[in-house]
């Protein structure tokens, strides 16, 4: 899970277990299956993490980095494509992104 992820640890998204009002946020902000997040820094008292998302500066509450599955980069990197339908395809249909290609 993004929120296991320690700092400055770039991962790869692969999943998203999130819903409603939560999945089109995340959506506008880029957050999408294949993206590369890296956490950079940790709100005092348990805020919200600063994350790294494909060049730009994202906070995210612990709550929805916690339904958020990634893979290391380097896994990423030696694992075959799985092309635009692969894993976390589902999570964007579900939101309404469809892929008409």
């Amino acid at each position: 899970m993004l929120a296991d992820v320690p700092l400055d640890e770039e991962v790869v998204l692969v999943r998203m277990d999130v819903d409603g009002e939560d999945i089109e946020g995340l959506l506008e902000r880029g957050i999408v299956p294949g993206c590369k997040l890296c956490p950079v820094r940790h709100a005092p008292a348990g805020g919200p993490t600063v994350y790294r998302v494909d060049g730009d500066l994202i906070a995210m509450r612990k709550d929805i980095a916690s339904c958020l599955c990634v893979q290391s980069a380097l896994a990423a990197r030696r694992s075959p494509s799985e092309g635009r339908r692969g894993v976390g395809q589902e999570a964007l249909e579900a939101a309404g992104v469809v892929d008409t290609t």
